[in-house]
């Protein structure tokens, strides 16, 4: 298998564009595909992220090494004659990884580049000791997510290495029923409620690149997001915790969202409504939703 063929088959939305290949990107939550994946003269796979995530990112989100990108000799692979005669091919200098002492000095040098965020979430692993982190910026033309994680030893702007715990992972442990939803934000805003919440890193693509198996014997309630994305994210959870041996799953579907809503909608739909009181009323749809079950 060729690394062009390696990188093809762990992406996600992949199409052929001419010579080049387009896919959602595994590093940041892309829902339009931004990342354009190409072959040099000499073999050598090029990725470039349009959202800006770095190459180095993208390629620890897949479970691959910098080396992965290189074939074991130069020389034209079987994809060769994709290539136009005259096109011109520059490979992109591969910027050194920077490793930090810290989480927050990891934390701090995307601040000094990016300016001050707008959401910091911690993944920690079943002793509690923290082992990644997403980062958020809300900009103008929509919000920037960036990953960080302790990588051997190092702390470094990266994806987490596959599998990753789920968001919250020590609560989720001694929970008997877990509410699943889309993003650490709306896990945050479940958990105020007073219930025990989670997700997984990386966006609705990359549920698969999470380890469920703390979901065995719990319930499970996955609250989606109403879009196709999250319907689709849910039913993709729903299986991974089947799988993992969740004791019974519910999709409950929470009434009067806006489209594209969430959790975070919900409870901002109802100011004047008690914690207690959305509680109340999520326990009741949870319990009236009927059980999930593979189809």
């Amino acid at each position: 298998m060729t690394p062009l063929e390696k990188m093809l088959e762990r992406l996600q939305s992949v199409k052929e564009c001419g010579n080049s290949w387009a896919a959602c990107c595994p590093a940041h939550d892309d829902r339009t595909p931004s990342l354009s994946i190409d072959e040099g003269d000499d073999g050598k796979v090029l990725v470039h992220c349009h959202a800006g995530c770095e190459t180095t990112t993208v390629v620890a989100t897949l479970g691959l090494r910098m080396a992965d990108l290189f074939p074991p000799n130069s020389g034209p692979t079987r994809f060769r004659n994709r290539v136009k005669p005259g096109r011109p091919r520059v490979s992109t200098p591969i910027k050194p990884i920077r490793k930090f002492p810290s989480l927050m000095d990891a934390v701090e040098a995307l601040e000094r580049s990016r300016g001050k965020r707008s959401g910091l979430w911690i993944y920690r692993n079943a002793e509690g000791e923290p082992v990644g982190a997403v980062l958020r910026w809300d900009t103008r033309k929509g919000k920037v997510i960036r990953p960080v994680a302790l990588i051997d030893g190092s702390w470094q702007h990266a994806a987490m290495p596959c599998p990753r715990p789920v968001y919250r992972l020590p609560e989720v442990l001694k929970a008997d029923r877990v509410i699943i939803c889309e993003g650490e934000k709306c896990a945050d805003a479940a958990t105020s409620l007073g219930v025990v919440a989670t997700t997984s890193a990386g966006g609705s693509n990359a549920a698969r690149r999470t380890d469920w198996a703390s979901l065995a014997d719990k319930q499970v309630w996955i609250v989606p997001d109403n879009d196709s994305p999250g319907q689709a994210y849910a039913q993709t959870v729903a299986n991974l915790c089947h799988a993992a041996g969740a004791r019974e799953i519910r999709l409950v579907a929470l009434p009067d969202l806006p489209p594209k809503g969430d959790v975070v909608n919900w409870i901002a739909a109802s100011p004047t409504t008690t914690t207690e009181r959305l509680r109340e009323r999520l326990e009741t749809l949870g319990r009236s939703t009927p059980l999930w079950s593979p189809s």
